[in-house]
């Protein structure tokens, strides 16, 4: 045939290109299945955001991200300058926007659409992308089964089982981010193929940089992964060990990695640097050696329907289970690594310590499971062509299979699931289906039809039994549709009938009035935060404070105590006019529909003329107080050394009406659950009243890791919530201050309520009370410090100052490495003061004080980044010169 010869193009090729494309395939099946795993979200009118961590997290972050990176674009376009703000005073008390948000968003690649929605489209978004990651996670795995030359057909299937995984629909919609790994792992393990395949390290490099930009935490799982695949894939390639071909392999592997590294390090340093500021990795957790019992009973049938104990959200289908019953059945030798590989993935389900591994040696939980729904997609699609040529004995062996796995989820006394029962009604449907195609009594072609209808079918029933309200109700869960942008940007409005969004001052309120992470979206300051990294500063000034919170990194408010308040700049408080949560004092001046501001309130800069040093063994009150009579320093700069005035006492109290409650004097014992006890005193008139636990722990009586005591004094209705060591989520506090509030006529006593049984132990438990007669003069004292001006905007906070005197300036900001001053010109010492708060040291006369926040490995982390873009780009140019100069001259077409 000559270059001139043209073949006749028909229709019937393209159809049949068509339908042999395996990404179109599975762009239509995802299509219809897609559309009945989320029609339970469509019937009952409610969007993807669910409540929790999804509404409270998620949503705000992609949220804020999208506004933040159009402000970038808008700087750039209408000022021609690239700005790319660090810090913002909207996250908690002021934190890092990559440090805080690079877990939900920021770095991922896909987050970057969040550009292109208003904010009043961001639930649209929001939606989109979580639909978006699953499509994209089957496509990776797409191209990894072509790569590695599995049928069209099983391929497809293997992408459907993955992609549409329990993991995938459970937390990779209520934790939308956790899709993020499924994206990139089956690209780096492609990467990892051409590698060891000596060719192009492109794909390899550029996907460990794209997971690592887009999220750290899973990519510590997936660098675990790989290296299991890739030792696995060496050995079984490579039969025997050449320990200088092994050497040159893991250095190629390592120097390529690193490269991918590099180019990740603008957004992996910064995360790096405050994890290991973090207390959350130094907080003392008991690992048990086993689950509970019941855990291992469930396991099973956990595997193919909705289970979640320990994060085990699996659903896997049953053309996956069967698949992996056919390749037990028909052994063949080049499959072992498979089977090996399955079998240590479910190994690790059943170890606590394997989970708490995986975790970074942090709680148990088994988020790694999206690696099994991987290998079980991969021996979908490896193990399926097997299934159209099977003899009588691979039959009973997957008999046997099937009767094992049955037993094994129809235990005695155990009631099994609706969901299970559909499992098994597929798995002897597809069983009948491969009987017959073995058999010749049908076609091959109806045969993977009629899989591709059953992996769809069982991919809609574990949708159903995921989200209906007739199964686990996760659409329940939902906000209704519109709701998320409501709920942030109108329900707090609407509440205080006009919220004063000024941009200026703190607000801080009831817990039932707001959001934890409200002040990002509306731009001000605030007291609530909820993200799973907290800037170091906040941490130590909660914690010095014992503030009423177990978890270092979730906070909704300052718990009504109004020396926090002030120390903070609080300007306004939103309250119920009944509310059953402390008020701050003074806060009595309506601003609007439950809006308190107070006459006495402090900027966001104020200044000390004296310091004190000598603060290490003040109690939590002393420190409070002090936080508005001096500079709590370290060195005392040449000012005055002054012991601060501290007018708090504590009360003597009997213990009276005990139920089921034993007092000794260094702990509670209670016996049964919700018992109580009444702690009475004499009449406290005029003060904020404080229930004191130092050195809590908590020995419970049964399978509880956690207990909310209630403390219930008049109207004033508080909870203390204490975690054991062996709670997933605590940071180990034991030191906790519960505010009962305000009251000029005074208290004679208050309820205490223990809901669970068991042994309270505490190094001291007292009652103190805080008169607030001296408060209003520190406030005004300080609002009267010689500050003449304020500005606060990304990166930069500026003030100006007219003193007579010299004193420390307190920013009433968490302190933080990466802030620089200069004052008058000139660079200063910015120092830590109050207990985590930024303070500089001022002359007397006038200061003009500029602090610019950069975070304090940006510079090195984009020359990493620069470094590695150069080296990638060279790498791949230089393989590509290589691979075109051993090309063949072309041979010319025969005439």
């Amino acid at each position: 045939m000559t270059l001139n010869d043209k073949k006749k193009f028909s229709f019937a090729d393209f159809v049949r290109g068509v339908f042999s494309n395996r990404f179109l395939i599975f762009t239509a099946l995802f299509l219809i299945a897609g559309y009945f795993v989320f029609l339970p979200y469509k019937e009952a009118g409610k969007s993807l955001v669910c409540n929790g961590d999804a509404s409270i997290q998620h949503y705000p972050a992609l949220a804020f991200y999208g506004s933040y990176i159009r402000e970038i674009i808008k700087t750039l376009l209408f000022e021609h300058r690239l700005v790319i703000p660090d810090w913002d005073i909207t996250l908690g008390y002021g934190g890092d926007v990559v440090s805080t948000l690079h877990y939900y968003c920021v770095g991922d690649p896909i987050a970057l659409l969040s550009v292109l929605f208003r904010a009043d489209q961001s639930e649209l978004c929001y939606n989109l992308l979580i639909v978006l990651r699953l499509y994209l996670s089957g496509m990776a795995m797409l191209c990894y089964c072509k790569y590695r030359n599995s049928p069209t057909y099983s391929s497809v299937i293997g992408a459907l089982v993955y992609c549409f995984s329990g993991y995938a629909i459970s937390p990779g919609v209520f934790h939308p981010f956790f899709t993020t790994p499924m994206i990139w792992f089956p690209l780096i393990l492609l990467g990892s193929e051409l590698l060891l395949e000596k060719k192009n390290p492109f794909v390899f490099t550029a996907s460990v940089a794209i997971s690592l930009l887009s999220n750290f935490y899973f990519f510590y799982m997936q660098v675990i992964f790989v290296v299991m695949y890739v030792l696995l894939r060496y050995f079984t390639i490579n039969k025997k060990l050449d320990f200088k071909d092994f050497g040159t392999m893991i250095l190629k592997f390592f120097s390529f990695a690193l490269v991918g590294i590099m180019i990740a390090m603008p957004v992996f340093l910064p995360n790096i640097v405050s994890l290991l500021q973090s207390d959350r990795i130094s907080v003392d957790r008991v690992i048990p050696a086993f689950y509970p019992e019941k855990y291992y009973l469930q396991l099973p049938e956990g595997l193919v329907s909705e289970f979640g104990s320990y994060y085990v959200y699996l659903s896997i289908s049953a053309v996956a289970i069967l698949s992996l019953f056919i390749l037990l059945s028909k052994f063949r030798k080049e499959n072992l690594p498979l089977i090996i590989s399955a079998f240590v993935l479910l190994s690790f389900l059943l170890l606590p310590k394997i989970g708490s591994a995986f975790n970074g040696f942090n709680y148990v939980t088994n988020r790694w499971v999206w690696a099994l729904a991987f290998a079980f997609g991969y021996i979908a699609a490896r193990a399926l062509p097997m299934a159209e040529d099977l003899k009588p004995l691979h039959f009973l062996g997957i008999f046997a299979c099937t009767g094992l796995f049955y037993l094994a989820c129809y235990m005695p006394d155990k009631e099994i699931s609706e969901q299970t029962k559909y499992f098994f009604i597929v798995l002897a449907f597809c069983v009948f289906l491969i009987i017959l195609v073995s058999a010749k009594l049908l076609p091959k072609i109806l045969f993977r039809n009629f899989i591709a209808v059953a992996t769809v079918f069982t991919v809609c029933v574990n949708g159903y039994y995921h989200a209906s309200p007739q199964a686990a109700n996760w659409a329940g869960n939902s906000h209704d549709k519109g709701q998320a942008f409501s709920r942030y940007y109108e329900s707090l409005a609407r509440k205080v009938n006009g919220f004063p969004n000024e941009g200026e001052g703190r607000y801080d309120g009831a817990k039932s009035m707001f959001d934890y992470n409200t002040a990002m979206l509306y731009d001000m300051g605030g007291t609530g935060f909820y993200f799973s990294t907290i800037n170091p500063g906040t941490a130590k000034f909660q914690n010095e404070q014992m503030l009423n919170y177990s978890v270092d990194q979730q906070y909704r408010n300052l718990d009504g105590r109004t020396y926090l308040a002030a120390a903070l700049s609080v300007e306004y408080f939103m309250a119920h006019e009944n509310t059953s949560h402390p008020k701050l004092y003074g806060y009595t001046e309506k601003v609007s529909e439950k809006v308190y501001t107070s006459e006495h309130t402090l900027p966001l800069v104020y200044v000390f003329d004296s310091v004190y040093t000598d603060n290490k063994n003040m109690t939590v009150t002393q420190r409070q107080q002090a936080l508005l009579q001096r500079a709590v320093t370290s060195e005392d700069y040449g000012l005055p050394d002054v012991a601060p005035e501290y007018t708090d006492y504590e009360v003597p109290f009997t213990v009276k009406n005990a139920k089921d409650v034993t007092v000794s004097e260094n702990g509670f014992s209670v016996a049964k659950p919700n018992a109580t006890m009444t702690i009475s005193f004499d009449s406290v008139e005029a003060c904020e009243l404080y229930c004191i636990f130092e050195g809590i722990d908590f020995d419970p009586q049964g399978d509880v890791n956690e207990t909310n005591v209630k403390i219930d004094c008049g109207k004033i209705k508080q909870t203390l919530q204490y975690k054991t060591a062996d709670n997933n989520y605590t940071s180990g506090k034991h030191n906790f201050l519960v505010n009962l509030g305000y009251n000029e006529n005074g208290r004679t006593e208050f309820k205490v309520t223990f809901p669970h049984a068991g042994e309270f132990t505490f190094s001291d438990f007292r009652v103190v009370a805080q008169p607030m007669d001296t408060f209003f003069g520190y406030v005004d004292k300080l609002a009267d410090s010689g500050l003449t001006d304020v500005e606060v905007d990304k990166d930069v906070i500026s003030f100006s100052l007219k003193r007579q005197k010299p004193g420390i300036a307190v920013i009433s900001i968490p302190y933080q490495d990466g802030w620089k001053a200069t004052l008058n010109g000139e660079k200063v010492e910015i120092i830590e003061v109050q207990g985590g708060l930024c303070g500089i040291y001022v002359e007397d006369g006038n200061s003009d004080v500029v602090m610019e926040y950069n975070n304090p490995v940006k510079i090195p982390s984009y020359i990493m980044f620069f470094g590695g873009t150069a080296l990638l780009t060279t790498f791949t140019v230089v393989y590509m010169k290589r691979k075109k100069e051993n090309v063949p001259e072309n041979i010319e077409s025969e005439e």
